[in-house]
């Protein structure tokens, strides 16, 4: 993510044109061996996690996703195969349908960024990972952050995402307990398991 790492690192900011050109050499040169991998990720979560609004985040998202369609396609490949090494990263937060509506909306516009560049319609999905925010996780009743992680995590499901990471509840406080990251993860299991969101 060159320009995720740009906007968190300024003198990054200096060899962006470099780091650009190098992620899409990258992304060709993989594109032949691992076909189905994403070589280059569109992270907005340090945005939302800095005070990004929901608008803003689909925003940049969607100016990073173009920036890199450009920089794929000035290395040679096609939209739709430049499309194909592009996953997106999203935090969500305990606003179930505020989160869940993000990610819908960030698909379909996405989809239509692609169909305006003339990618097939088999070509404009968008590939996702939702990881639950960090800043909405609580420092002094740490406890609490177990229901703001789940409501985030029914969020993501809720939107579509294709990955959903749950950050432990007690990572505002430091190094997170073997308890907090096995809460984290069984989360997942119960929304699965019993709860049958998979479905």
């Amino acid at each position: 993510d060159p320009l995720g790492l740009a906007a968190r690192d300024p003198e990054r900011a200096a060899q962006l044109e470099a780091a650009l050109a190098d992620a899409a050499a990258f992304a060709v040169a993989s594109s032949a061996r691992w076909p189905h991998v994403a070589a280059l990720v569109v992270d907005v979560r340090p945005y939302h996690d800095d005070g990004a609004t929901s608008g803003q985040c689909i925003a940049i998202a969607l100016a990073t996703g173009v920036a890199y369609l450009r920089a794929l396609e000035a290395a040679g490949l096609e939209v739709a195969e430049g499309a194909a090494r592009l996953r997106f990263a999203w935090s969500v937060d305990a606003d179930v349908f505020g989160g869940a509506v993000v990610l819908r909306a960030a698909r379909r516009a996405w989809a239509r960024v692609l169909e305006a560049c003339g990618a097939p319609e088999a070509a404009r999905g968008m590939r996702s990972d939702a990881t639950t925010a960090r800043r909405m996780l609580a420092e002094r009743d740490p406890e609490n952050n177990i229901v703001r992680g789940t409501l985030a995590a029914v969020a993501a499901v809720l939107g579509g995402a294709d990955a959903i990471v749950v950050r432990p509840y007690d990572e505002a406080v430091g190094a997170p307990t073997g308890r907090a990251r096995r809460m984290a993860r069984n989360t997942q299991r119960v929304l699965m398991d019993e709860g049958q969101l998979n479905r």
